[in-house]
Parts: structure tokens; C-alpha cells; sequence
């Protein structure tokens, strides 16, 4: 095998690893997950390979997150973000601060949260690009946290209207109801806000249903943070 074709397999490999690593990560196999990303991160870095160091670098960030490892994901997310700039990748670049911006939220620390989220905003701007509905009920969030009433694009009746008219994608569908369970309890519309929970629960059983085996399925819905705090409402 000649250098070309060597190194043209190890990039196969590292890419089929981050595969692999992102099927252990959705179903909330953190542990496998991060044995796959760690090992995909090494040959991106022995092959120099800066796009696929930031993409590895962000799935470890994801399971930090999860582990609620908020201070090293977030540190992690800044070493991605230098190489999306370096490469002029705006849209990953974007989608870097929505992750920045998250982690802000989860710790309770709203105007740095809307700070990342701005900047998202703005680098889809340059690219006369739009955020997801997703990420619109993630600003919505984070303004009604600082005490700020909603208008315009976020508006509550403005996202249901885009949640019945667009298109979401399935990974969206239950962080989406959830965002929005979350925003109605805050404007105490009690009821709008338990219809959402009931369709985030709904999804959430439909998607574990597809997961054939049981120890997979039941880390699925208790081991992913935003599914255990689904089913800890819907008991209430």
C-alpha cells in the first residue's frame, strides 16, 4: 500500500469510527461513544486533518455535555470554533455557538447563553442562511430566562405556527417539544404547555420503540439528560 492509498484508509476509518461513535451517543451509550470519538480524534490528529479534528472535537463535547462535564465540553467547543474560523466554516462556526450557548443555559448563566446565540445568528446571516425552528425556541428560551417578552419571529404563536407549517427534522422533534413545554409553563399557559410535553413524551416512546435491544433502549430513555427529564415530568 503506497502512502496515498494509507492515508486514504485512515480516513475511512476515523470517519466510520465518529459513525460509529454517534450511534453509541444516541443511545445514550456515553461510555462506548467517547471510546469511538477519542480514537477517530487521534488519527484526525496524526493525519492533520483540522475539518475532522473540529467535527470530533464537537461529538466529545456532546458527551461531555451529557455528563454534565459543562466547564471541559465548554472548553473543548472553543478549540472547535478556532478551527471552523480558520477554515472559514461559518455554518459549523454557528452551529459551534449554538452549542457554546446551550451549555451556558444549563448552567444558569442566560446573557452569556444569548451572547453565543446572537453570534449564531449573525454567522448564518453572513451566509444568507436561517437557524431552525430548533434553535429559534432556543432564543425564545433564553429571552423569557431574562425576563424579556417575546415579539416577532419568536413570539409564541409565531413558533407554533412554524412547528405546524415546517418541516422538522425527527432529531428535532422531541428537544423542539420540550423547548416549547418549557417556554408555555413560563407564560402559564398550562395547557399548551402539557400538550407539548405529551408530544415530546409521545415521540420519545415512538423513537425508543425502534430500538430492538432492551438494555439500548431503556439507556435511551434514562442515561440522555433531556429524556430523563421527559419522563420525570410526564410522571408529575
Amino acid at each position: 500500500m503506497d502512502l496515498k492509498e494509507y492515508l486514504g484508509e485512515e480516513r475511512r476509518i476515523s470517519k466510520s469510527l465518529n459513525n460509529i461513535g454517534k450511534l453509541y451517543f444516541e443511545i445514550g451509550d456515553f461510555e462506548h461513544a467517547m471510546e469511538m470519538y477519542d480514537r477517530a480524534l487521534e488519527i484526525k490528529k496524526r493525519l492533520g486533518d483540522k475539518r475532522g479534528i473540529g467535527i470530533t472535537l464537537k461529538n466529545i463535547a456532546d458527551v461531555l455535555q451529557e455528563n454534565t462535564e459543562y466547564e471541559k465540553a465548554y472548553k473543548i467547543l472553543k478549540e472547535s470554533l478556532i478551527l471552523k474560523v480558520q477554515l472559514n466554516d461559518f455554518v459549523g462556526s454557528s452551529d459551534i455557538e449554538i452549542s457554546l450557548g446551550k451549555i451556558a443555559f444549563y448552567q444558569g448563566i442566560f446573557p452569556l447563553a444569548l451572547e453565543h446565540f446572537s453570534k449564531a445568528e449573525r454567522l448564518l446571516g453572513e451566509q444568507d442562511a436561517s437557524g431552525s425552528v430548533l434553535d429559534l425556541s432556543w432564543n425564545a428560551l433564553i429571552q423569557l430566562k431574562l425576563n424579556k417578552e417575546l415579539s416577532g419571529e419568536l413570539a409564541e404563536d409565531n413558533l407554533a405556527e412554524l412547528i405546524e407549517t415546517s418541516d422538522i427534522s425527527e432529531r428535532d422533534i422531541i428537544p423542539l417539544n420540550w423547548n416549547m413545554h418549557q417556554i408555555f409553563t413560563i407564560l402559564k399557559n398550562n395547557e399548551e404547555a402539557d400538550n407539548y410535553l405529551e408530544n415530546a413524551y409521545i415521540e420519545l416512546r415512538h423513537q425508543s420503540k425502534r430500538i430492538k435491544n432492551k438494555k439500548s433502549r431503556i439507556a435511551f430513555l434514562n442515561k440522555i439528560k433531556l429524556h430523563r427529564h421527559i419522563l420525570e415530568q410526564w410522571k408529575m
